[in-house]
């Protein structure tokens, strides 16, 4: 799991950095001018590991694939006929329920739903029960499923975010399939719209995820766990913004930061990425479908 840094720790180094004190409404500032760094981080790229995703099915409707969708998507099941994507499919016991269909988009084949009790199951079409878990939450747990009739291991679930770029649409997994090819497309204000005769159920679909996470103290809807490959960038933005501000009052006065300090920082964080070859992998791969196929815009 990448890691984490705190709201706590973030106040404490950019108090650091200005060698000042902040009041609890500097502090508030302080944030604001790290949630400005934050967005900024996130567009310089579309490699950030926190917010790729490679090749995950998507649902397809009309020849249309929504930024936003109501699925999970469930994986590395030891009975392999329930792991896929499962799409929203109305409320059963006052709870979300969501089905997998078969190729032909409307057989049902299984089934995650609550039981009205303590449980979340995975049921199949017969409402035998293949996975469960004890859990009163009200979307299906993540993690820590059980085999009930299937085959070990229990599955994972991926709760499918919504899109903010759209790099790759293909018909097949482009991380296993490599005869996968990719689907043209066009984003419209909603989603992509597919530049194809077929009309497929499902597509896979390489995307950098939406952040909207606003970092803060953990109240009034904000986050306080800070992704640390931004920290320091968010940190030394925040204190040389503030320094900036108290150089206009205090002209005399001599302040430390420099904004190549500030730049460096996040410069850093892109070349690891280079480092961790996600783009010599994944990028490269993405690439390569383009050129064999140049018609996809």
């Amino acid at each position: 799991m990448l890691s984490t840094r705190t709201y706590d720790e973030f106040i404490a180094q950019t108090s650091a950095l200005c060698g000042a004190s902040f009041s609890s409404q500097e502090e508030s500032r302080i944030m604001a001018l790290g949630n400005l760094a934050a967005k900024r981080a996130y567009k310089e790229s579309q490699w950030w590991e926190r917010w790729l995703v490679a090749s995950e099915p998507r649902s397809a409707t009309r020849g249309r694939v929504d930024a936003s969708e109501d699925s999970f998507y469930v994986f590395g099941a030891g009975t392999e006929a329930v792991n896929g994507l499962y799409v929203r499919n109305g409320t059963i016991n006052s709870k979300a329920a969501y089905t997998l269909y078969d190729t032909d988009g409307t057989t049902p084949l299984y089934d995650i739903e609550w039981d009205g009790s303590t449980d979340w199951q995975i049921l199949s079409a017969a409402d035998a029960i293949i996975y469960d878990i004890t859990d009163a939450s009200a979307t299906p747990p993540l993690s820590g499923w059980a085999a009930n009739t299937g085959e070990s291991p229990a599955p994972l679930l991926t709760d499918v975010a919504d899109i903010d770029t759209f790099m790759l649409i293909s018909s097949t997994d482009t991380i296993r399939d490599s005869s996968s090819r990719p689907i043209r497309f066009y984003v419209d204000s909603s989603g992509a719209n597919l530049r194809t005769n077929d009309s497929p159920d499902t597509v896979w679909v390489t995307y950098k995820k939406v952040n909207s996470d606003i970092y803060g103290d953990g109240t009034s809807g904000t986050v306080s766990d800070i992704p640390a490959e931004w920290f320091n960038y968010m940190s030394l933005y925040a204190a040389y913004m503030y320094q900036s501000s108290q150089r206009q009052n205090n002209p005399n006065s001599a302040y430390g930061l420099a904004l190549r300090e500030v730049e460096n920082a996040l410069q850093d964080e892109l070349i690891r990425l280079e480092d961790q070859h996600i783009t010599d992998s994944l990028a490269k791969n993405i690439y390569t479908h383009l050129s064999q196929n140049q018609s996809l815009t």
